[in-house]
């Protein structure tokens, strides 16, 4: 262009900053107005990723507050497992089984006790006892033994023995042979006979040491055993025999209750050489009341071989309401007083299906003692 001279200058050399013989990288001042922040390319981390320290470096005053955070963290963190972690169960069963004789299982704040298979639970709730041993007997005759008989019977054992028989009729109990635990008042190990259908009634006896007892009778036709062992002391136990024995002192209610002639009345006919007697009471101000559901004894004449015995009374030596033998049941009969007693006897021949009666209490009679 005419006129007009131009200059040209070399450029001032440029700076770079940085560690010498390390490329420089550009960068944007963060703090300057207008700067922009590069974008960072989207990378997948995998799970679990924590910036390394040399990042967190490079990453600036904000950043580097991380690893601050973490120390505070990790310093608190028995404190903040309190807060978070649920309270800590306490092992019931970790001591002496938690008391249970066999199985102890764990629970929550608690624990419970289990038995092995064959076995139940005592109702201490810790002790087991061995299934079965709760036993309804309703034969006229059968033997009981200790649990594991003729061996040592086991320590911490409770079985039991409900007996029925025929109604109208005692259990008689034999010992045959008796190996219990002695002690002055049979407070440990023992054998218990009850006069009726649980450890409620009336006790009869309690067994223990080596001498056996005479025969146990009850008065109705109900007996209950129960045979306890601690947790000491083992013996060989015991071996009993029981039957069906007629007779007995029976008391006459507004309920009607039955007698049979014989324990297998309906099964088979009465046995011979019988020789029974029931004495029926009634309560004061009452007399007794006999109706016959069936009659069937061998009939003779005079009802000199086998025969029925009615007396007004409490034995042979009251007033005679009657003999009675043959086929056909007698008329009702009424007592004058409070008590009847009935006498039945059979010889060595000739048996029959024998007889069936009920007996309740009623008002005393002013008339006859029978009626049709």
């Amino acid at each position: 262009m005419l006129g007009h001279q131009i200059s040209i200058q070399p450029a001032a050399p440029r700076v770079e900053c940085g560690w010498p013989g390390r490329p420089h990288r550009k960068r944007h001042a963060i703090n300057s107005p207008g700067a922009l922040r590069p974008s960072p390319t989207p990378r997948s981390r995998p799970l679990g990723w924590l910036p390394s320290a040399v990042a967190l470096s490079r990453a600036g005053p904000v950043a580097r507050t991380a690893p601050a955070a973490l120390q505070r963290a990790a310093q608190l963190g028995p404190a903040t497992e309190k807060l978070t972690r649920p309270p800590q169960d306490k092992d019931e069963c970790s001591k002496d089984n938690g008391g249970c004789q066999h199985e102890c299982l764990n629970t929550f704040g608690s624990y419970e006790c289990q038995c092995r298979s064959g076995f139940v639970l005592h109702d201490n709730k810790h002790d087991c006892k061995e299934a079965g041993c709760d036993h309804k007997m309703t034969s006229i005759s059968a033997t009981i033994t200790s649990p594991n008989w003729p061996d040592k019977y086991p320590n911490k054992k409770e079985c039991t023995w409900a007996i029925t028989t025929t109604p109208g009729h005692r259990i008689k109990l034999t010992v045959r042979e008796l190996d219990i635990e002695g002690h002055q008042e049979c407070t440990y190990d023992h054998l218990e006979v009850y006069n009726g259908k649980d450890a409620k009634a009336p006790v009869l006896g309690r067994l223990c040491g080596t001498k056996e007892p005479g025969p146990i009778i009850s008065s109705n036709n109900r007996m209950f055993l129960r045979f306890f062992s601690d947790n000491s002391v083992q013996k060989k136990g015991f071996e009993a025999t029981y039957t069906s024995e007629c007779g007995g002192q029976m008391r006459a209610e507004v309920k009607t209750k039955d007698l049979y002639s014989h324990a297998q009345f309906g099964d088979n006919n009465y046995p011979g050489g019988s020789d029974c007697e029931w004495v029926i009471v009634a309560e004061e101000g009452y007399g007794v009341e006999l109706i016959f559901q069936t009659f069937e004894i061998e009939e003779e004449a005079d009802c000199g071989y086998d025969y029925m015995e009615l007396f007004d009374g409490y034995d042979g030596t009251a007033p005679r309401l009657g003999r009675y033998c043959g086929s056909g049941p007698p008329e009702e009969v009424y007592s004058a007083g409070d008590s009847v007693m009935v006498r039945f006897h059979s010889d060595d021949t000739i048996n029959k299906k024998g007889f069936h009666l009920r007996y309740t209490s009623t008002k005393f009679q002013d008339t006859l003692h029978t009626r049709k």
